[in-house]
C-alpha cells in the first residue's frame, strides 16, 4: 500500500536512503518513516499511526445509488470496523459509454459519500481499482455490475471477485456468462477454480460447458488444469469420455494419470483395476493414491502390500485421507487376518499420532465400519481388534 501510495521511484530511493543510513546500526519504525517522508516531501505520520502502530483493519460496506435526474452516481462507503477510523486513499474507477475514468479520492470517515456525474448511468463503479487496500470488503454490486467487471476491468482480482459472486449464483444468466469465462481465463488457477466451483447438479449448465472441460483436459498447457476437467468430467459418469481418459493415463504428469484413471474407474472399473496394475510400477503421487483408490473398491489381499506401502510413504494428510475413504473398504474385503490386523493398527497409530489434530473421530468411525464389515464376514477376532484400537485412541492422550 505505501509503494502504491508514494510511487515506485519514491518508494524504492527511500528503501536505498534508510538503509544506507542505518547500515550496521540499530533502526527503529521512525526511522523508516523519516527516510520515505525525506524522499518523497510527504507527511506520513498518519500513515504509520494507523497501520504501524493502530491495531484492526478496515471493514468496508459498499453501496450505490444512481439518480437520472441529475445524472449522478453516488456510492456510500461505511467503514464499520470497531476502534480507529482509517484514512484511505484509494481509486475509483468508473466506467460509462465504453470509456474509463479514474478518480483519486480518500476515506476519512465512518461514512463517506462519493459523487460522480456522468453523461448515463454507470456501466460500473470499481472501488479501489487498484485492488490495493489490506481490507475485508462488502461490495454490493449486481452480478450484471460484476460480469461488466470480468470482462472490462484490467487486475486479476478484479476477475476474482467476479467469479466468487458467481460461484454461488450458478443458476442466473450472469453466473453462468462469468463462471464460463472463468473457464477460459488467461490464469491457469482462476480456471481451476472455476472448474472446482460448478455444481454437477445443475445439469443444464454442466450439459452447456462439458465441450469446454473436454478441450480443457485434453489441450490446456497447464496440468493441474488438466487434471481438474479429468476429476470433473469423471464425476458425470458418462462413457463418452472414455477414450480422453485412456489417452489421458500417458500424460507425463501424475497429477492427470491420477485424475484420469479416477475417472475411468467410476465408468469401467474392471479396465482400471487392469490398468492400474499394467502401470502400477511407474506410480508416483497422485497416481499411486489413484492407483490405491481403484484397489480399495476392486482389489483384495494381492493389492494389499501396495497399498499399505502406499499409505506409509505419504504425507500425513494424505494418510488421513486413505484412513477414512480407502483403507477400510479393502480391510473389509481382505481374507489375511494379518493384513487386516496391520490395516487396523496403522489407522490406531495415525489417530493416536494426531489425536491433538482433532481427527480421532473420523478414523474411529473408519475403525467402526471396519469392525461391522469383519462382523459381516463372521471374522469376529478382527471385529475385537478394531474394537480394541478404538478404546485405545480414546484413553490415549491428546
Amino acid at each position: 500500500m505505501l509503494r502504491n501510495y508514494l510511487g515506485d521511484e519514491a518508494f524504492f530511493k527511500a528503501l536505498g536512503v534508510y538503509l544506507k543510513a542505518r547500515s550496521f546500526k540499530s533502526a527503529e519504525v521512525q526511522d523508516l518513516r523519516l527516510a520515505f517522508e525525506e524522499v518523497s516531501g510527504r507527511d506520513l505520520n498518519w500513515y504509520f499511526n494507523q497501520w504501524y502502530y493502530g491495531a484492526g483493519h478496515p471493514i468496508l460496506d459498499i453501496t450505490y445509488n444512481w439518480d437520472e435526474a441529475t445524472k449522478t452516481e453516488k456510492v456510500f462507503v461505511a467503514q464499520n470496523q470497531q476502534g480507529q477510523i482509517f484514512q484511505l486513499p484509494i481509486a475509483v474507477d468508473v466506467y460509462v459509454g465504453g470509456k474509463t475514468e479514474r478518480h483519486q479520492v480518500w476515506l476519512s470517515h465512518v461514512k463517506d459519500t462519493l459523487s460522480f456525474k456522468t453523461a448515463a448511468r454507470p456501466d460500473l463503479i470499481n472501488v479501489d481499482a487498484e485492488k490495493i487496500l489490506l481490507t475485508n470488503k462488502t461490495d454490493h454490486k449486481t452480478l450484471a455490475e460484476l460480469a461488466f467487471q470480468y470482462q472490462h476491468a484490467p487486475l486479476y482480482m478484479d476477475r476474482l471477485e467476479a467469479f466468487v459472486a458467481a460461484a454461488d449464483q450458478q443458476s442466473t444468466a450472469e453466473g453462468k456468462y462469468i463462471l464460463t469465462a472463468a473457464l477460459k481465463d488467461k490464469y491457469h488457477g482462476l480456471r481451476i477454480k472455476a472448474i472446482r466451483a460448478i455444481k454437477v447438479d445443475n445439469q443444464a449448465f454442466v450439459t452447456a460447458v462439458l465441450p469446454i472441460m473436454a478441450d480443457l483436459a485434453k489441450n490446456d498447457p497447464n496440468y493441474p488444469v488438466r487434471a481438474a476437467a479429468l476429476k470433473l468430467l469423471g464425476k458425470i459418469n458418462s462413457l463418452v469420455y472414455k477414450n480422453l481418459y485412456v489417452a489421458s493415463l500417458s500424460s507425463p504428469s501424475y497429477g492427470v494419470r491420477g485424475a484420469a484413471l479416477t475417472a475411468l474407474n467410476s465408468i469401467a472399473p474392471d479396465q482400471a483395476f487392469k490398468t492400474a496394475k499394467e502401470l502400477q510400477p511407474q506410480a508416483e503421487g497422485p497416481f499411486a493414491q489413484a492407483i490405491v483408490a481403484v484397489y480399495a473398491t476392486n482389489g483384495a489381499d494381492p493389492e494389499w502390500p501396495y497399498v499399505i506401502a502406499a499409505f506409509k510413504r505419504a504425507s500425513v494428510q494424505v494418510k488421513v485421507d486413505n484412513a477414512i475413504q480407502s483403507l477400510p473398504q479393502i480391510i473389509g474385503r481382505m481374507a489375511n487376518r494379518a493384513y487386516v490386523t496391520e490395516g487396523i493398527n496403522s489407522i490406531r497409530d495415525l489417530a493416536i499420532a494426531y489425536k491433538k489434530y482433532g481427527i480421532a473421530s473420523r478414523l474411529i468411525a473408519s475403525l467402526e465400519e471396519i469392525s461391522k464389515q469383519r462382523k459381516k464376514s463372521n471374522d469376529d477376532d478382527s471385529a475385537k481388534i478394531a474394537n480394541e484400537a478404538i478404546k485405545q485412541i480414546n484413553d490415549a492422550k491428546a
